[in-house]
């Protein structure tokens, strides 16, 4: 699954948006020299998945507790939270979108993978992957 420390680099490489921190942020840096850095914390724990719409026009992100979010990034890179999911029941291991679907998809240790709407965030489908005792159920 992703690593512990997930990040992602936009707009051709000048930005990078990084997750992994305990405070459950990510932490968006403009790399082309100019000074601009900003924080968007509104996970609970620790994000363990990033991702971004082949436009750069949303990012995902995803936890360790299991909760998904879609952001859209403003043009001066801020994140704008637009949608808050709490359908996994584990840690968030990949999140992806497929622009020509206009869907977007989330998986979790819990065995399931979450397809979704973006631009109305509607849960479309669970399928079931494997199945596993949730770290919950312990």
């Amino acid at each position: 699954y992703n690593s512990k420390y997930p990040f992602l680099f936009l707009r051709q490489g000048k930005v990078c948006v990084s997750g992994g921190y305990l405070d459950g942020s990510i932490h968006i840096c403009n790399l082309d020299g100019v000074e601009s850095f900003h924080i968007a914390k509104r996970h609970f724990t620790t994000v363990t998945a990033i991702g971004s719409d082949e436009k750069e026009k949303y990012l995902l992100t995803g936890s360790e507790f299991g909760d998904v979010i879609l952001w859209r990034i403003t043009p001066e890179v801020k994140m704008q939270q637009v949608h808050h999911f709490f359908h996994h029941e584990a840690q968030v291991t990949s999140v992806s979108f497929n622009n020509e679907c206009r869907v977007f998809t989330t998986s979790s240790l819990d065995g399931t993978c979450n397809v979704y709407y973006i631009k109305t965030g509607q849960l479309l489908r669970t399928c079931l992957l494997y199945t596993s005792p949730s770290p919950r159920d312990s």
